[in-house]
């Protein structure tokens, strides 16, 4: 004798019961992954200027001649290296190197990230300076510190004003070593700027 086996399938209240477990830890997450996508922006964008700074220190190693980093709201376009006009919440970032009495471009990012959007929703900067050049040896000229501090206004406050945002901090020291550090981490972690 056959016997038939009943399949079954999920009952339409037990799909329901789901899809609505599903809805809450889906809207349970999605802050978090803001947040968490915010401060990967804010993190590139960081990078991003960081790297423009050693690009500039090592071209002046390896041509053996001024170059600089300029922090600036010159849009970028021909004639950039000459037209960069320092600020220090500059968006858009230069690295030249001096050619007798005008500059010769070495990179150029419009924003930090190359996209060129700039405005409310964009990270933005807050430099020491709107620039720094550095000798033959890597070493500034001017001699003194140097920092930009990379905040995301769209993403909200930096952790150090009771906010969720990582800000970050670029540093240059007298010496020329450029570093990325959190000034939000305790002193002891390897992340945090140092005094």
């Amino acid at each position: 004798m056959l016997s038939t086996r009943r399949v079954r399938g999920f009952t339409m209240i037990e799909l329901m019961v789901g899809i609505a477990v599903v809805a809450i830890l889906f809207a349970l997450g999605l802050p978090s992954m803001g947040a968490l996508l915010q401060n990967n922006k804010l993190g590139s964008s960081a990078k991003s200027y960081m790297q423009g700074i050693q690009i500039a220190r090592t071209e002046a190693i390896r041509l053996n001649t001024m170059t600089e980093f300029v922090l600036t709201a010159t849009p970028i376009g021909p004639g950039i290296a000459t037209a960069a006009a320092p600020a220090v919440g500059g968006p858009h970032w230069v690295a030249r190197a001096a050619s007798g009495a005008s500059w010769n471009l070495i990179e150029a990012k419009s924003a930090a990230d190359g996209s060129g959007q700039v405005g409310a929703n964009s990270v933005q900067v807050n430099a020491t300076a709107g620039s720094i050049a550095f000798n033959g040896f890597g070493v500034p000229i001017a001699g003194a510190a140097f920092s930009i501090t990379v905040t995301n206004p769209a993403g909200g406050a930096c952790v150090t004003a009771g906010g969720a945002m990582r800000c970050q901090q670029i540093r240059v020291r007298p010496g020329g070593q450029v570093f990325l550090c959190d000034p939000a981490v305790a002193a002891t972690d390897n992340r945090a700027c140092p005094p």
